[in-house]
């Protein structure tokens, strides 16, 4: 097992290279995602570009993050993701009881997962100081698993709504 740090800049090429590479699963937890065209949002418009490709191709794509309907303090950037993510086939949901989702983690396959500090935010991946870690490990991966398992099965669908 080689667990590897992660800073802001080499996250979103580690995340995408994970996902790039899923064959069966993508579980992914965050407090912020966000949609951008704009040149310095690029790889992280991959990123979702890739997951979106990943769920036509029948991979089980899932994100548990917060949405407009959970309350306040959610980023306005998380309704712009979520009709991108729906539109894409990708299952969402949301805590309950205005629980804030603030984990951030990506679990692919059970084999391989990222958990740190990073948004799917421009800012998180170019500009803000982030940490995450790589850990390629099945049974860490396993915890995780359960553990998102377990707070998914708690949550609720979330659906874009436009104003």
């Amino acid at each position: 097992m080689f667990v590897q740090t992660l800073n802001s800049e080499e996250f979103i090429g580690a995340a995408t290279d994970f996902v790039r590479g899923a064959k069966k699963s993508i579980l992914i937890s965050t407090f912020k995602a966000e949609i951008s065209s704009k040149a310095k949002g690029q790889r992280l418009m991959q990123f979702f570009q890739i997951l979106a490709a990943k769920a036509l191709e029948g991979i089980d794509v899932r994100m548990l993050f917060d949405t407009p309907e959970s309350g306040k303090h959610i980023p306005p950037s998380n309704a712009k993701a979520l009709k991108f993510l729906q539109k894409s086939g990708i299952k969402c949901k949301r805590l309950r009881s205005e629980r804030l989702c603030h984990a951030k983690m990506l679990i692919v396959d059970n084999a391989n997962s990222i958990i740190g500090s990073h948004n799917l935010s421009v800012m998180s991946c170019r500009s803000n100081f982030e940490m995450s870690v790589s850990i390629p490990d099945n049974k860490y991966c396993q915890n995780l698993t359960d553990i998102f398992e377990r707070v998914w099965e708690r949550g609720l669908y979330t659906t874009y709504k436009s104003k």
